[in-house]
């Protein structure tokens, strides 16, 4: 059987598709076959002489077989030229495979030459390296700068007083708050409704603690102008307090709880220096990792999944007005799509004392000076002809404690310390002196803050790996390398042939 055969020197990859293009190097249409031999891997009898140098012949084309060859060697013997060849199942079937629609897992380009691939899969092929990694951070102002270092926060008490059914709070300003404090200390301003000719300023300070009525009091980075703009509570100059009040020059607002005061704020987010080029995966850990500097709330780690393909990072800041509590909503692309929350208490507590008195481990004299305190109480409540009497026991018993005339204190006082004792036992205390410091100055330092820490990957060879697809596509419309997943391909072939292509699709061929 006489076949017609063409030859090249003809370079290709084995998994390639690629035909020779260029004009054959030789043609013959006396090629035999050599005894019996397959269509898979025919053995050729060319009859030339040993002059022509057919061994630079590497690659041929048998148009009855319609298929393509590498050939393996070539024998010289008996006046013959024989060639081994072994069929190009790629090139051979090149339209074939080119029409199967596979699950394209790697891919190099499209059919006119653009690259094909998926940037937010994770590309696990390139493993980081060991040198320097690269940090980027963008700032934005910190909503809380210049509140807890000035005077433009908003000062926040707590106070039980007899008109409210729980705890009463009122926002000041600086100025207001230190009228507060300081009315509260002046005794001599009568609102103890005591007369010092009885009972001296010094001894009325050591009776009655004001700031016991004070439950809480801190100062919170919310401008005070917050209230007033916003209508949120009453304006008032006069604060309640146990069971007294005082009026301030400068005005508060006296609140309810339950108001909420929000900050809002955001932040540019960095991206990995290689993610524009290589895709969006390297934005994720191991490459990349995103910690968010943001005081009061502390330094805090950012999901770097949750953030991979957004450009802004958005901060709620919600604030309980009257407890200084916040919680610090982390999200992207609004506040209904939330990342991470923090919960953390904003305000600077502001030190207060309240000093509570054993009255039943007291010595002898103090408990004659402690017997006026239960006297002051029946002053306040009481009238008529006791209270005629409680003024002259009280009056001549102090003077006796000031004196240290013990002997001659008498049965006199015997009705004033029954009084007492029957107070004291009902209402036994311990001293104690509770209160903690804040800082005005540690978090109005900070900047808001969004740090990426970003690893190096090692090159990579698109060429011969590409990049991730993962994608069912027609190979036709892919460019270079391709790796298919379970290629189950449906080509008129041999079992031999059809098994090789399925071998190279899966391992990763390139369609050429």
């Amino acid at each position: 059987m006489a076949l017609t055969v063409k030859f090249w020197s003809f370079a290709k990859e084995e998994n390639s598709t690629i035909k020779p293009v260029a004009t054959a190097n030789a043609t013959y249409n006396n090629v035999e076959l050599k005894d019996d031999c397959s269509v898979v891997n025919p053995v050729l009898k060319l009859k030339v002489s040993m002059a022509t140098s057919v061994y630079n012949w590497n690659y041929c084309y048998i148009q009855e077989f319609n298929r393509y060859y590498f050939i393996g060697d070539w024998i010289w013997s008996s006046g013959i030229w024989i060639a081994h060849c072994k069929v190009d199942v790629m090139a051979s079937f090149k339209t074939e495979i080119g029409s199967q629609q596979l699950y394209v897992l790697r891919a190099y380009q499209n059919a006119l030459g653009s690259m094909l691939y998926d940037g937010n899969i994770v590309d696990s092929t390139y493993p980081t390296t060991a040198g320097k990694a690269t940090y980027t951070a963008y700032s934005s102002t910190n909503p809380f700068a210049g509140l807890y270092s000035g005077n433009d926060g908003t000062y926040i008490v707590g106070v039980i007083n007899k008109t409210a059914s729980g705890v009463q709070y009122y926002a000041f300003n600086w100025l207001g708050f230190k009228q507060f404090c300081s009315a509260l200390f002046n005794y001599s301003s009568g609102w103890l409704a005591i007369d010092p000719t009885e009972i001296s300023e010094e001894l009325q300070k050591a009776l009655v603690n004001p700031f016991q009525y004070v439950v809480s009091a801190f100062y919170l980075p919310v401008p005070v102008s917050y209230f007033s703009s916003n209508n949120i509570g009453t304006t008032t100059y006069t604060v309640q307090f146990g069971w007294w009040s005082v009026t301030i020059v400068t005005a508060c607002r006296q609140i309810n709880p339950g108001i909420l005061y929000q900050f809002t704020s955001s932040i540019t987010i960095p991206k990995h220096p290689s993610a524009y080029d290589r895709g969006a995966y390297l934005n994720l850990s191991p490459y990349s990792f995103y910690t968010l500097r943001y005081y009061p709330f502390g330094t805090l780690d950012i999901d770097s999944e949750a953030i991979c393909n957004w450009s802004t990072l958005d901060l709620y800041t919600d604030v309980d007005i009257c407890t200084g509590k916040a919680i610090l909503t982390i999200a992207v692309n609004g506040k209904s799509n939330p990342i991470r929350t923090v919960e953390s208490n904003i305000s600077v507590p502001i030190p207060t004392a309240s000093v509570n008195v054993d009255y039943m481990n007291l010595g002898s004299k103090s408990s004659l000076v402690m017997g006026a305190a239960s006297a002051v109480q029946q002053l306040g409540a009481g009238s008529g002809t006791f209270l005629q009497n409680a003024k002259k026991n009280i009056g001549g018993l102090i003077e006796n404690v000031r004196s240290g005339n013990w002997a001659e204190i008498g049965a006199g006082a015997k009705e004033v310390i029954s009084n007492i004792a029957t107070s004291a036992m009902a209402a036994k205390a311990t001293a104690e002196i509770t209160g903690q410091q804040g800082t005005y100055t540690l978090f109005d330092t900070q900047t808001l803050a969004l740090s990426g820490r970003f690893l190096p990957v090692v090159d990579e060879d698109l060429m011969h790996r590409g990049r991730p697809l993962c994608q069912s596509r027609v190979i036709s419309t892919c460019k270079g390398f391709v790796l298919c997943a379970d290629a189950d391909i449906k080509i008129a072939c041999t079992d031999r042939e059809l098994n090789a292509i399925k071998s190279f699709m899966e391992t990763g061929f390139y369609y050429e």
